[in-house]
Parts: C-alpha cells; sequence; structure tokens
C-alpha cells in the first residue's frame, strides 16, 4: 500500500472536485476554489459565476449532493474527510 501525504492526496481530489465543477458550469473562468487543509480533513470552498450557481446546486442540491459523496468516497482512499462549501 502506498503512502500518500495530506498535500498530494488533496491535490488529486481537487482534481476531482475542479472536474466536475467544469463539467456543470459555463463560465470556467470564474471557478475558484480555496482549499484549507488540517490533518487527516480537507476544506473546499468553491465560488462560481453567479449564472452558473444553479447548474453547480441542481434542482434541490442534487449536484452538489454527488459531488460531495463522489470526493468523499475517493478521500476515504487516503483516510481523509473532505468538506466542500459552496461561496455564494
Amino acid at each position: 500500500m502506498h503512502k500518500h501525504s495530506n498535500q498530494d492526496s488533496s491535490d488529486n481530489l481537487l482534481s476531482l472536485l475542479r472536474e466536475n465543477v467544469f463539467s456543470l458550469v459555463s463560465k470556467h473562468d470564474e471557478v475558484k476554489i480555496e482549499v484549507t487543509r488540517r490533518p487527516r480533513r480537507v476544506f473546499y470552498e468553491v465560488s462560481v459565476a453567479s449564472s452558473d450557481v444553479g447548474f453547480l446546486l441542481g434542482r434541490g442540491g442534487k449536484h452538489i449532493q454527488a459531488i460531495r459523496t463522489l470526493v468523499s468516497a475517493a478521500a476515504g482512499k487516503y483516510g481523509l474527510k473532505p468538506e466542500i462549501d459552496v461561496v455564494l
């Protein structure tokens, strides 16, 4: 089993998060993801263009919840617990 650094692991999760956010929004240049790392935790604050917020969230929050589930599943491989917040 490979040992992954918290930095490498959270970078992999960031790539996964970014790819999924980009797939839902049209203004890629306005996507910003702030990352805060803590031991065994990683926090992501996602902001997008105001016109893209609805697409990111999805009806009833289904899109963002699916992204949270996907990133959480991937994070389990690294022993991390991610938190993803959308900043309006």
